[in-house]
């Protein structure tokens, strides 16, 4: 079964409570956090004060997602949220760091993930997937509002597919930036076990519908 997380950073912050109500109630899976430092990416968001908040208003798990420049003080203190997965970015440090950020939340109990953006090669994948559990496929520019969703992102899902089943790993693929119910279901169809679906899981009526077709689809 595909599972559906919904992206925290796309709630409207005047109707918070409520969009957080929504999410429990349409059977969503995960809520995915994104935490960005203005830095490797335009935007900021979100601390750690708000998320604790957050998650004592539901009881699905988290995982983050860190668009940033990350030490690691500061992913110690986003793995004290305990968080089921953690998720870093292969673009934001060389390869020894990466690894030892991902063994460091592997160590707290999390699940680890890398996340690839649209413009990097998925071969830079290789050397790390004995070291991780997911890896997130970017379907648009990470952390810039505007950016645009990216159709090569359904080659790029069976790609990695391949490059993982060729390796004999279990690792899930998850898919981000841009989706609606469309765009998750023809990521699913390419091979992904997870979508994040951000506005139009909102602005969506019937949102237990939504995750209910992407529940009944598999990779």
């Amino acid at each position: 079964m595909a599972l559906l997380s919904v992206s925290l950073f796309a709630a409207d912050i005047m109707q918070l409570r409520s969009e957080i109500a929504s999410i429990s109630e349409s059977g969503a899976d995960r809520l995915h956090i994104d935490i960005m430092d203005g830095h490797f990416v335009p935007l900021f968001g979100c601390n750690t004060i708000w998320i604790k908040k957050v998650l004592a208003e539901i009881e699905i798990p988290a995982e983050i997602h860190f668009m940033a420049y990350l030490t690691e003080d500061l992913l110690e203190q986003y793995l004290l949220l305990k968080p089921q997965e953690a998720v870093i970015h292969i673009e934001a440090a060389e390869f020894d760091k990466n690894v030892r950020l991902l063994k460091k939340i592997t160590d707290a109990g999390a699940d680890c993930g890398l996340a690839i953006s649209p413009a990097t090669s998925p071969d830079r994948l290789t050397p790390y997937l004995p070291y991780i559990d997911t890896v997130l496929v970017m379907s648009r520019k990470p952390g810039e509002e505007n950016s645009e969703f990216t159709e090569e992102v359904y080659a790029r899902i069976r790609d990695i597919d391949e490059m993982i089943r060729r390796e004999e790993r279990e690792i899930r693929i998850n898919v981000d930036g841009g989706l609606d119910a469309g765009r998750a279901l023809k990521a699913v169809e390419s091979g992904a076990d997870e979508v994040v679906i951000g506005r139009a899981f909102y602005g969506e009526e019937n949102k237990r519908k939504m995750v209910e077709s992407i529940h009944k689809n598999k990779r």
